[in-house]
């Protein structure tokens, strides 16, 4: 069996656990991760598909180390993934969804700061509020609210007789309300979630991994 191939199988099983499909124990699941993602290395730098289903990949690790509390190492595991799908996201509609999730969970994971225990914004008035965020709060928000934008425009890229690439647009934007309300952009915020109640409605996907605390009813990602 060549390297793509054995690599192949091992995202196969993942996918399987990962699904639910098939049952693991967390250092199992996490093993089995690690030697997929080095497995996916050598032929993601010629073959597409490998290279997207490494940056899918590097997402879910980046996923589960944001679930446990590691927001670093999420955003590090994040950006190397999203180099590796953003260069086979022309290849496919399917990578290119990918790519736009990755961005909507990285901007996610770099505003958290920005928002209270029940997933609203902590600084609604944006620069006016007395009690502002930090800058390099801030910093990371715009960062966010950047990513997200271009997520929306690879959705927007996509071809919208697509249910599926319609649906992304809405929830895209959605994404794009709550990057926009955390840095206190209220008016854009509102026509951002308008414009994504029409005409296609909202979707379901599973969120982003997040830490254990109430969270505000989005439809979400991965």
């Amino acid at each position: 069996m060549g390297q793509r191939e054995a690599a192949l199988r091992l995202d196969g099983q993942w996918a399987g656990i990962r699904s639910g499909e098939r049952e693991a124990a967390y250092g199992e699941a996490e093993a089995l991760l690690g030697e997929l993602i080095a497995a996916l290395r050598g032929p993601a730098g010629t073959d597409p598909e490998c290279a997207a289903r490494l940056g899918l990949r590097l997402g879910d690790l980046a996923a589960r180390r944001f679930a446990g509390g590691d927001r670093a190492g999420a955003l590090a595991a994040v950006e190397e993934g999203l180099g590796y799908v953003r260069q086979a996201a022309g290849y496919s509609p399917q990578y290119a969804r990918w790519y736009a999730r990755l961005l909507i969970n990285q901007g996610v994971w770099l505003a958290w700061p920005l928002s209270g225990p029940d997933r609203l914004p902590l600084h609604p008035l944006g620069a006016a509020a007395e009690d502002g965020p930090a800058a390099m709060e801030r910093a990371a928000g715009e960062r966010a609210l950047d990513l997200t934008r271009t997520a929306v425009g690879v959705w927007s890229g996509l071809d919208q007789e697509d249910p599926v690439n319609r649906r992304g647009l809405a929830q895209a934007l959605v994404f794009l309300g709550d990057r926009l309300a955390e840095l206190g952009l209220a008016e854009e915020a509102v026509a951002r979630a308008v414009e994504a109640e029409a005409p296609s409605g909202r979707c379901s996907w599973p969120t982003p991994a997040r830490r254990a605390r109430p969270v505000r009813r989005r439809p979400s990602i991965t």
